[in-house]
């Protein structure tokens, strides 16, 4: 198995400065799991005395079991006993029914006090009951070198106290005898009831046990120690009626040991009880509930008793009880046999004779039963009844032949009959005094007459009393009269008609047909208004009417008419019995619904859009029709979407419908309708409103923006710029001309799909007085890349005042060396550019040829006074310019 094992053994160790002895017993390692209970009994002797308080058992090699490691087993896990000195260790099984597991090992160690006062080995054994390595007994002593105890000069002293208690405890001076034994001497103390004994010395280190004698059967002995001094506590342990101490040898002990004795309580008297039973002959039903009243008075054999007599109510199949009596007690009963008697009824009356004697519960014959009959004997008498008819001459062959019912209740029976015009019923047997009533139950009424019925005789039919040995004689009269009545016509009319309030206006016509009890037939007509009813009167009650209303049509609408009678819905015809007076009356209500024919309309919604184009998925519409008008979302998937209108329109409504904005980003909108505008002429119309959004991408613009730059731009501002475009898709020119005035920006009125290519020229755009140049973005070409875009292309002019130039003072010096070479040179003008013109120079006035002598230098001088003037000229010309 490995790890660390032992094996079933016992140690013990000596310790001089308490005169005690720890001792160990070790349990062998268990091999495999022990499933039989582990019982560790270690017997003591005279020479020791162990208690449980001072047990702890260990697990000595927890798992792994690979080294020693006392570990304390909680006390839920064993219990232990106190037997004799000794002390039994039991340990209790896990969830599994194991008591040690594989590999575990367990120590059952305890200090104990030694008692022998000059032995010097004590010897100590122990017993194990299924050891895992099947050892049963283990011993082992310490030595004590010769150090028994001598008490050294301090003494033990104690005294008893004898208390008892309970109800049959004996007197406070009773006394009761103890032995009390130390070592080997033994007396007896002699301590009463509630006293205390002479104080008893002996020397420190012993060890004494106080036992109480001839102690009586039931009763139980209590042994409590206390410490009186204030010496080191002593060690006791209890023992069989009694207990042993074992001072402390170094020190000085008082105890006082007190003894309660507890005696049983006293047996209580034995008690019993008394019932009354009550039977009754000869009453009727209505009786049973009846209360028969008896008194009784009760003495106990101890003199003890009832001063008065006592009451007690009985009823049939409800014993009355009385309390619980001493057993012996004797008890007088009778009857009030004036609370007995019943009127109509005579009374014998039976009961026991003599009184009764308690016995005891649970002895034969408890509790006592007092058993009382009443027999009572009726007195009778009768009532009859006489039928008798008052009627017109319209009623009697209705009634001639007609049986009526009557009903009637006497104490507890009752009964029925039947009689006709003429005949008598007599109901005989009937106990003198009973309380019967009696009424006519079918009174068989003809249909359209009245009734009225009355019973007369000596007494009131609703409640009389029956007289022994007599009739009571009662005549039953019906009346019958003839009864008029009819009926009341309301109109009501509702509907959503256009018209509803002239309808509400307008008479309706209504037929009726009513056939009398009598088999007359009565026919009519009436007109009725909505808000004025119409009643038909003189009617014989009873008849059988129906009612119908004429149809009564409206254009362009669902005409239905409901009868109620008295708010129950009849359909078309109403069929009803006149009622008698007193009856609720028949209201007949015609309702007429008139619906107007309708309309609907449903939106659909078509969206073609060119692959790419990122459309709405709702689109929201708004409708007019009449004067009604709503909005509507209709939601699109996969091109398509509908959307009913949850309203109905009148036949001849003209309605509208328009769409809000459905846009889509980079691309233009074209939106096709059917049935736009439409009149609803047809009930139950549904018009299909198509809307038909075609998405195309946007076409893209350019624009043209203008600027002007220099000193003279001022010139420029009320000018008017005209630019030339010529834009090409597919081999097709689009071509054309904007204006700019000044500085500002302008489109060019087409738009152009992607791929087109723009050249855009300015035409000459020089201002007289100024030098201008010219720039364009890109050079004026432009092609068009995105849709829905625009396109903006930059022109920018710069104007600046015309100034002298530098060289102009330099051409003499160029001139006139050069002059041989050139006879007679006349410079051309320069033309303009169309794009950047270049500046004009000062215009001069031609000059008149002077004639010069070729190549002889002859009006040298002249030029170079001519050159001389021009560098002058130009000087002045040139500061002024930069003057200004």
């Amino acid at each position: 198995m490995g790890g660390v094992t032992q094996a079933t053994a016992k140690t013990g160790v000596y310790y001089s400065n308490s005169d005690t002895a720890r001792w160990n017993i070790y349990i062998g390692t268990a091999d495999s799991d022990v499933y039989n209970p582990v019982v560790i009994k270690d017997i003591g002797n005279s020479q020791l005395l162990v208690r449980c308080s001072d047990v702890t058992v260990f697990d000595r090699t927890p798992y792994p079991y690979t080294a020693i490691n006392d570990t304390p087993i909680d006390k839920s896990k064993w219990t232990c006993e106190e037997s004799n000195g000794g002390i039994i260790v039991r340990m209790l099984p896990d969830t599994y029914g194991r008591y040690l597991t594989r590999g575990q090992s367990l120590t059952v160690g305890f200090e104990a006090a030694i008692t022998d006062d000059s032995a010097r080995y004590i010897k100590n054994k122990a017993t194990v009951e299924n050891a895992p390595d099947g050892v049963k007994e283990v011993e082992y002593q310490v030595d004590r070198g010769g150090a028994g105890g001598i008490g050294a000069g301090f003494q033990g002293n104690v005294s008893i106290l004898k208390e008892v208690a309970g109800e049959t405890a004996p007197e406070q001076s009773q006394k009761f005898d103890f032995e009390y034994k130390c070592g080997d001497s033994t007396q007896t103390v002699s301590v009463a009831a509630g006293e205390t004994s002479a104080t008893l010395t002996q020397r420190s280190s012993s060890t004494c046990s106080i036992t109480e004698k001839n102690v009586v059967e039931g009763v139980t002995t209590t042994f409590e120690v206390e410490n009186t001094g204030e010496g080191k506590p002593a060690y006791t342990v209890p023992i069989e009626k009694g207990v042993l101490i074992r001072f402390d040898k170094n020190s000085s002990t008082n105890l006082k040991v007190k003894v309660t004795n507890t005696y049983p309580n006293k047996p209580e008297a034995k008690k019993g009880k008394f019932v009354i039973k009550k039977t009754v002959n000869g009453l009727d039903a209505g009786q049973k509930d009846k209360v028969f009243k008896f008194n009784y008075t009760c003495k106990a054999p101890d003199g003890d008793g009832d001063t008065e007599p006592q009451p007690a109510e009985v009823t049939v199949g409800k014993p009355w009880q009385s309390r619980d009596y001493p057993e012996g007690t004797i008890c007088a009963i009778e009857e009030d046999l004036e609370s007995a008697k019943v009127p109509g009824y005579s009374l014998t009356s039976a009961q026991p004779k003599g009184d009764v004697t308690i016995k005891a519960e649970g002895t034969e014959g408890s509790p006592v039963e007092f058993a009382a009959t009443n027999s009572y004997t009726k007195d009778l008498g009768s009532f009859s009844v006489q039928k008798k008819i008052e009627a017109s001459a319209e009623a009697m062959p209705l009634l001639k032949d007609q049986e009526f019912g009557f009903k009637y209740t006497c104490g507890a029976d009752n009964g029925e009959f039947k009689l006709k015009d003429g005949e008598t019923k007599k109901v005989e047997g009937i106990a003198a005094g009973t309380k019967c009533t009696v009424e006519e139950s079918d009174a068989k009424v003809p249909n359209g007459f009245t009734w009225s019925g009355k019973i007369e005789g000596p007494e009131e039919a609703t409640s009389f009393e029956i007289e022994k040995d007599k009739t009571l004689a009662f005549t039953a009269t019906n009346t019958y009269k003839q009864q008029h009545g009819g009926f009341t016509l309301s109109k009501n009319v509702t509907g959503d008609a256009t018209n509803l309030e002239e309808l509400q206006k307008r008479p309706y016509t209504f037929n009726y047909t009513c056939t009398t009890p009598t088999g007359a037939v009565i026919d009519g007509t009436a007109e009725v208004t909505e808000g004025t009813p119409k009643a038909i009167d003189n009617i014989p009650a009873a008849s059988t009417c129906k009612v119908t209303e004429v149809e009564a049509p409206a254009k362009d609408t669902d005409w239905t008419v409901d009868l109620s009678v008295n708010g129950t819905s009849v359909g078309e015809t109403a069929e009803f019995t006149v009622p008698s007076e007193g009856e609720p009356s028949i209201s007949i209500l015609a309702k007429n619904n008139y619906r107007q024919h309708k309309g609907s309309f449903t939106i659909e919604k078509i969206v073609d859009a060119s692959e790419g184009i990122v459309t709405p998925k709702e689109f929201t519409f708004t409708w007019q029709c009449g004067e009604a008008e709503g909005s509507e979302i209709v939601r699109v998937t996969n091109g398509k979407g509908r959307v009913g209108i949850d309203r109905a329109f009148p036949v001849g409504t003209k309605c509208s419908v328009k769409e809000l904005e459905a846009e889509a980003e980079d691309a233009r909108l074209i939106t096709s309708w059917e049935n736009q505008e439409f009149t609803i002429d047809k009930d139950k119309q549904d018009v299909i409103v198509s809307a038909t959004n075609t998405y195309r991408y946007a076409e893209s613009k350019v624009k043209i923006v203008k600027k002007l730059e220099g000193p003279a731009k001022d010139k420029a501002k009320g000018k008017t710029f005209t630019f030339d475009y010529s834009c090409v898709l597919n081999n097709e020119a689009i071509e054309g001309s904007v204006n700019i005035t000044g500085e500002g920006a302008t489109e060019i009125p087409e738009s152009f799909p992607a791929g087109t290519k723009c050249t855009i020229t300015e035409r000459d755009a020089s201002i007289s007085g100024t030098t201008w140049t010219h720039r364009i973005a890109e050079d004026g070409q432009i092609t068009i890349q995105s849709p829905a875009k625009v396109y903006e292309v930059g022109v920018t002019n710069a104007y600046s005042k015309p100034g002298f130039p530098w060289f102009i003072p330099l051409i003499p010096l160029v001139i006139i060396p050069l002059l041989p070479l050139f006879p007679h040179p006349t410079p051309a003008p320069q033309k303009p550019s169309e794009q950047q013109p270049s500046p004009k120079a000062p215009e001069k006035k031609p000059q008149k040829e002077k004639k010069v002598l070729a190549r002889t230098g002859a009006n040298v001088w002249m030029f170079i006074v001519i050159a001389a003037l021009l560098v002058l000229l130009g000087a002045f010309l040139r500061r002024r310019g930069n003057n200004s």
